[in-house]
């Protein structure tokens, strides 16, 4: 088997931080719809920055999508406009998951 794909399932089975944190978000999201990033970062006591990148990467991952702007609540906002985030309805982690092992096996088949 070739390192590359190994290290690729090693590393998705490992669950690093960024990992779990996407999860947690998505998932978070998911139940809780109409967020917006600094109102994510109080829920889930996590710096907003973080929040920020995680959601930047599940929204180029297909599973988050932003909706309107609205009046941000979060404490340190400042009351300005946020955009606010929703799961796709179309999208959950487990198809996504699938997609990524199938992308793998595929991409294992052409190196063999």
């Amino acid at each position: 088997m070739p390192i590359a794909y190994t290290s690729r399932l090693s590393y998705r089975d490992i669950l690093p931080k960024s990992f779990t944190d996407r999860r947690m978000i998505f998932d978070y999201i998911n139940n809780h719809p109409g967020l917006t990033r600094g109102e994510l970062s109080e829920h889930l006591n996590f710096r907003e920055g973080a929040v920020c990148g995680r959601v930047s990467e599940l929204l180029k991952m297909g599973l988050l999508e932003e909706g309107l702007m609205r009046p941000n609540t979060a404490k340190y906002s400042g009351g300005k406009n946020a955009t606010t985030l929703y799961a796709r309805s179309e999208n959950t982690w487990e198809k996504w998951q699938a997609e990524q092992d199938r992308k793998g096996n595929e991409q294992m088949k052409l190196e063999i």
